[in-house]
């Protein structure tokens, strides 16, 4: 009976067909074995007789009534978010044939049935559907073998369709509404004039508005959306009948469930005010829907909380005074998790962390990590390593990786100001060579809300590189092969030496991404500068001289979506350049920019792209011409960092179904170690 709409009937079926294969199993990648493949393989499983072969079931080919019952009642909902309010699907008739009983065995011989399928799409004097009657039974044959009746295997399925007239909406009305206006309120709906109607957007629709409502204070709003039709229901009008009541002012606070915390540095954080009884109601703000979950966003940012939630005392009796509920659920504060190990490349080693979520009842974080590690002489089978640290002493045997963190959520400067201090302290022991590293870092960060945020962090880091050889760090790593190179190169980005760095870096984000994780909507912004100075020990003056340096980093993305499934388009943009500030300064190597790997150029292994300035010396005729041993080669390019870059990238991530997605991409960029050589048309690919 399907004539016209927005699906032809091969349409219709594949929309039923994908939903079959959503809800039915079967019809994936892995199914049952045929036994006779095994057998044929390595012989019969022993016995006699044929065994079953497994039923493997395809989706799309098997019939299961309820699902079929919502295949079309998922298409009938489809059809009416289209306009077709009227439009019904089904009910299912089926047509099974009975075996003639003269078949030969294992074969079925259809015979047409007694009586003819009906055509009949039946409509009422208004052109609406009309109810179908039942189906004649004798159109469906039911197997009943002790009186020789047998049917064939399949069936087909008729599934009548009957649209009905479309209707356009063409109007919408406000009854009872006297605060907001009507065209504030039809921008809030949203609704499409001249579109078809959709049942489903209009009730978003008639959310937005109650959001509106909620907005301006009216707490106990009520909307009602009625549809006025046409007497042809071509055409219908949209009416949202408005119950305001009374607007809401907060008469006191509550907070519930705050055992361990301070439920003053839970008040802190509320943006809404209470009104006090002594004070005209028209001079204070009323409770609205924004304050509640920027409040609650506020409170959960603590990080002390499984869960926060604001609401009215008695949310069913309408009143102009409330008080206000904030409920809290409080996280366990404290953990503690111990993980010895040992093996014969490692030796000996044991990580222990321990954390606080709430010191002092403050919500202040407390996190002790420390990993300690050492490698007995038993276990070195290379004597050269065993000699290198037979020189170390103790505490530079010992391997670690040690790190405190403590954040405050308030530092006087007001509750959207936390104050984060990090301590490091690293060593590690490599075949030739010895790092240490100690570490202190400051962080504010100011986050008015969720999608922005900026931070402002100082650091004082302390490094010491000791090659056991006595060679320079450059000169270390081109002794080595390209595998061990481009993995020690990462390591080592730090002067010979013992040396210093202070930073100071400030940097701001706006991030409106519907997903951090797999993003299809919305943007980012992210920008940054960093002042770096770094300094050789009195012993090391002469071999590295200071440097002082402005780092300029910034990125832009934007997540375009194409369809509904998921299919969208990711574009972004990075960029950086470093600014020396004093005669002769050169870059600390681990504030370079590197690129190459999955989240720059994924046609590169990580940092491994040479820098494009030095790639031309490399190729130049004045380089191929000098003798072998003073060529400029790639594998003398020991760490592969510049001072400038530009890494544009574009995306199109494609859903498979689940959770699996693909993606086509091109990742384009380049990075310079002279700014005055930058180029952005000059890109790898």
């Amino acid at each position: 009976c399907l004539v016209g709409g927005p699906l032809s009937a091969p349409d219709a079926r594949r929309d039923i067909d994908s939903f079959l294969e959503e809800e039915l199993p079967g019809g994936g990648l892995f199914g049952p074995v045929d036994p006779a493949a095994v057998d044929a393989i390595q012989g019969p499983g022993g016995g006699t007789g044929t065994r079953a072969a497994p039923l493997d079931l395809e989706p799309r080919r098997t019939y299961v009534a309820e699902i079929y019952d919502r295949a079309l009642k998922h298409l009938q909902d489809y059809y009416r978010s289209q306009g077709y309010l009227s439009a019904t699907v089904g009910p299912i008739q089926l047509v099974r044939r009975q075996c003639d009983r003269r078949s030969p065995p294992g074969r079925c011989i259809p015979v047409d049935p007694v009586v003819a399928v009906r055509d009949a799409c039946l409509l009422d004097a208004e052109g609406l559907p009309a109810e179908e009657s039942a189906p004649d039974p004798r159109l469906s044959c039911v197997a009943d073998p002790p009186k020789g009746i047998s049917c064939e295997p399949r069936v087909r399925i008729r599934a009548p369709v009957k649209l009905g007239p479309r209707t356009t909406l063409y109007d919408m009305a406000f009854d009872g509404n006297r605060i907001l206006i009507e065209q504030d309120l039809a921008d809030k709906a949203d609704l499409d004039l001249g579109g078809p109607v959709s049942q489903t957007e209009i009730e978003a629709a008639r959310r937005r508005v109650l959001d509106a409502f909620k907005e301006q204070g009216f707490a106990f709003a009520e909307v009602r959306a009625m549809i006025d039709f046409s007497a042809d229901r071509t055409r219908a009008r949209v009416r949202f009948v408005i119950s305001e009541g009374e607007r809401v002012y907060v008469d006191g606070i509550v907070v519930r469930g705050a055992k361990r915390t301070n439920p003053a540095l839970i008040m802190r954080r509320v943006s809404f005010e209470r009104c006090p009884r002594d004070t005209r109601i028209d001079q204070c703000e009323p409770y609205r829907a924004s304050d509640v979950r920027k409040s609650e966003e506020r409170i959960a940012t603590l990080g002390t909380f499984s869960s926060v939630s604001i609401s009215l005392e008695d949310p069913q009796v309408p009143a102009k005074r409330k008080v206000v509920i904030i409920e809290v659920q409080e996280r366990v504060p404290q953990y503690l998790d111990l993980r010895p190990g040992f093996s014969t490349g490692e030796g000996f080693r044991a990580t222990l962390e321990y954390g606080h979520r709430n010191l002092g009842g403050q919500a202040i974080q407390f996190t002790l990590r420390a990993q300690l590690g050492y490698l007995p002489d038993a276990f070195i089978l290379d004597d050269d390593v065993r000699r290198n640290f037979d020189t170390l002493s103790v505490a530079q045997r010992l391997e670690r990786r040690n790190t405190v963190s403590i954040t405050f959520p308030e530092v006087g400067l007001g509750p959207l100001i936390r104050l984060g201090l990090d301590g490091v302290d690293v060593r590690d022991n490599a075949r030739d060579f010895g790092l240490t590293k100690e570490a202190a870092v400051a962080t504010f960060t100011y986050r008015p809300q969720r999608s922005f945020y900026a931070q402002l962090g100082a650091s004082l880091e302390r490094n010491d590189v000791g090659i056991f050889s006595k060679q320079p760090v450059d000169a270390y790593l081109n002794s080595l092969s390209p595998a061990a190179k481009a993995d020690l190169s990462r390591l080592l980005r730090v002067p010979d030496g013992l040396t210093f760095a202070i930073a100071q870096r400030l940097s701001a984000t706006w991030d409106r991404r519907d997903n951090p994780f797999g993003a299809t909507r919305g943007t980012l912004l992210v920008a940054g500068v960093e002042h770096v100075h770094a300094y050789p020990s009195v012993d090391n003056v002469d071999q590295q001289p200071p440097s002082d340096f402005l780092r300029l980093t910034g990125t832009a993305s934007g997540y375009v979506r194409l369809t509904e499934q998921g299919l969208a388009i990711a574009l972004s943009l990075r960029g950086g350049r470093i600014q020396q500030l004093i005669k002769d300064s050169k870059t600390y190597p681990d504030r370079l920019f590197f690129l190459g790997g999955v989240d720059s150029l994924r046609g590169f292994l990580q940092d491994s792209l040479v820098p494009e300035d030095i790639a031309a010396e490399i190729l130049s005729a004045s380089n191929r011409n000098k003798p072998t041993a003073e060529q400029l080669t790639i594998d003398k390019v020991a760490i592969r960092g510049g001072d400038v870059f530009i890494n544009p990238r574009i995306e199109l991530r494609v859903p498979f179904g689940g959770i699996w997605e693909g993606g086509l991409f091109l990742d384009t960029g380049n990075v310079w170690v002279e700014p005055k050589n930058f180029d952005p048309f000059a890109l790898r690919y």
